[in-house]
């Protein structure tokens, strides 16, 4: 059973990662160290407009990756569509700030590469893996080859009711199908609704439009805190884990997401339910390492919160 009667602001960053390993979470978490709290204002984003392109020897294994991605959602009948993204160039902590900088990717390049590491390469006899080519640091986003999009990912706290909600996705998913996951959760595309007034890539704004998409809910920035940045071990996606806390109780958001939600197609099956019992949940396999981090912080955030 894990233990969540510590308080997330007795914890550091090392703790975390420790937590995640005893329980066989492949997740690490990056920044900060403490105090894992970020606001707006504890955000500070940089942005160059470059576009981010593959190793000069993976090009042509790239291309074939796609195409074959490709011809396979088509047979499966759904359609694999590109969109530009927000890729991850480097992580750091100033000032007791988060110091994020941007450039670009593409969503093609993150499903061939980031989501095939462990495929051989087809022109390895001896079938290396892309993640046994590449040989990265995890911990090192500035080094990277791979296109590293930034992830956002939240749960979800109903706090009339103090209640949690889990989802399982649907296996129609091309990230996480059919795993238990936070309810709110996607990539940072470089759109307008992505972008704050000085056409910045904002990740508060993003978890705003996929609280609206996949469950009809309207959210301002400042129901959102991240707890920090890190990386998923299976794709080495940099994701921003969090919490969205609102004044919404669980028939409410039942009745929103039944008249409201674009995405509900997403959603496999969903779970409310308080602290203890969601404790429970995080001892199920198959979960999405980036859902089950931001998941149990809430739990122990919210401990916090009460002590």
């Amino acid at each position: 059973m894990l233990d969540a009667k510590r308080r997330l602001v007795e914890m550091d960053r090392d703790e975390l990662n420790k937590t995640f390993k005893e329980n066989h979470i492949p997740f690490i978490l990056i920044a900060p160290d403490q105090e894992f709290h970020l606001l707006p204002q504890d955000l500070v984003v940089e942005y160059n407009n470059s576009q981010y392109s593959p190793p000069q020897s993976l090009i042509d294994e790239t291309r074939a990756r796609i195409e074959s991605l490709t011809e396979h959602s088509k047979k499966e009948g759904f359609t694999f569509f590109d969109d530009v993204l927000g890729r991850v160039d480097d992580v750091n902590v100033h000032s007791n700030k988060l110091l994020l900088k941007f450039s670009k990717t593409s969503y093609f390049h993150f499903a061939a590469l980031n989501k095939g590491l462990d495929l051989p390469l087809s022109d390895m006899s001896d079938n290396t893996t892309l993640r046994s080519f590449l040989n990265e640091d995890p911990y090192d986003l500035r080094s990277s080859m791979l296109p590293n999009p930034l992830g956002v990912v939240t749960s979800l706290v109903l706090e009339p009711e103090n209640k949690i909600v889990l989802t399982i996705h649907s296996n129609r998913s091309f990230e996480g199908s059919g795993m238990m996951t936070a309810p709110i959760g996607g990539s940072l595309s470089i759109k307008e609704e992505d972008l704050n007034f000085s056409g910045l890539p904002d990740p508060f704004r993003t978890i705003v439009r996929e609280a609206n998409e996949e469950l009809g809910i309207t959210i301002r920035t400042t129901d959102i805190k991240f707890f920090g940045l890190g990386r998923d071990l299976m794709t080495l996606k940099p994701e921003l884990i969090g919490q969205v806390s609102l004044n919404l109780k669980e028939k409410d958001l039942l009745e929103i997401q039944k008249n409201r939600a674009k995405d509900k197609w997403e959603i496999e099956r969903q779970y409310i339910a308080h602290p203890e019992e969601i404790l429970k949940y995080l001892s199920v396999k198959n979960w999405s390492p980036s859902a089950w981090a931001s998941t149990f912080l809430s739990v122990i955030s919210i401990n916090r919160d009460q002590g």
